[in-house]
Order: C-alpha cells, then structure tokens, then sequence
C-alpha cells in the first residue's frame, strides 16, 4: 500500500498520456487550472461531476493503448521519453524553453524554485515516474504496470476515500511519486 502513497505528479503523467486539444483555448492566466479541469470533464464520461474508477481507468487504458509498443505490448523508456519530450514542447506556448505556471501546472517539477519548469527538470520528473512504474526494472513498462500505477493514482486523487474522484480532489496537488515509495 505505501509503494504509491504519495503520487501526485501522476496525474501530471497520466495528462500527458491523453493531452485534451480542447484545454489549449483557454487565456493564459487560468490556462493551466482550465486544462487540468477540462481533463476532469473529459474523464467525466457520464456526466455527473464524478470520475468513478471505471470512467478513470478508460481514459488511461485508452491512452496507453495509443503508444508504440514490443511484441509483448510494453512500452519502452525511451518512447516515454520521445512522448515527454513532445509534449513538453506542446505545453511550452511561447516556445522559450521553460513552461511557466500560466501554460500549465507543473507541481513538483520546478526543482530550482525559478516559478518555471526547464526540459531538464520536466525530463527528469518522468524519469522518475517511469522508475516508479517499471516495477520490474527491465526498462519497459507493461500493460500491467501501467495499471497498477494508474489504479495507485486513482486511490491517491480520490481524497476521500468514496471511490470517486470529484473536481476539487482532481484540483488538489498531489507530491510526486519517489522510488521506494510503498504500495
């Protein structure tokens, strides 16, 4: 129980698996607090303001599904790393190289306290939570795993312990996830 205890920057991850193209129109002060709850309504499939564990699982199974993967569906570290990287890019609005809380909230990534989150510290943060995911340490990430990680995240958003997740618990930040945090 304790291996995930402190998952926040999961969700970070999870985003960045299934990056909502709807969040991008938003002004640049609330840009970052108006795409993390558009990801909360995308999840949100029904509706209700609740993101059950189904809703929440469908969205993240959905994204893996989308990576390149072996012939035994894992997908490599360095994919990860190429989508990251991407990504990073996307969410860097300005193209100046940092993202800066108003392109999005990057909690836990901005080791060096500058308010703005560098490609070394964003790379460095999902180096992190893929050593966190990649239970076995073989450099890949399993189908498996990924749930195991995604299921972990759930527990951790969901504040309350309801088995849901509501737009507030998704708006809380979370701590990154650190290797040897238990399960």
């Amino acid at each position: 129980m304790a291996r995930f205890k402190n998952i926040t920057g999961i969700a970070l991850a999870a985003v960045l698996f299934l990056w909502s193209p709807a969040a991008q129109a938003q002004t640049p002060k609330n840009e970052a607090k108006a795409s993390k709850a558009s990801l909360f309504h995308e999840m949100d499939k029904n509706g209700d303001g609740q993101v059950t564990r189904e809703e929440f699982m469908a969205f993240y199974e959905g994204a893996f599904s989308r990576l390149k993967k072996d012939d035994q569906g894992n997908v490599s570290v360095e994919t990860l790393t190429v989508y990251y990287t991407a990504r990073f890019k996307m969410l860097d609005k300005n193209g100046d190289g940092f993202i800066t809380k108003d392109e999005y909230a990057t909690p836990g990534m901005d080791t060096n306290g500058d308010g703005k989150t560098s490609l070394e510290e964003w790379s460095a943060f999902f180096v992190a939570q893929v050593k966190v995911m990649d239970t076995d340490q073989d450099g890949k990430v399993s189908p498996q795993e990924y749930t195991a990680y995604c299921l972990a995240y759930f527990k951790a958003a969901d504040r309350d312990s309801d088995g849901v997740i509501v737009l507030k618990e998704w708006m809380t930040p979370r701590t990154p996830a650190k290797k040897g945090d238990k399960k």
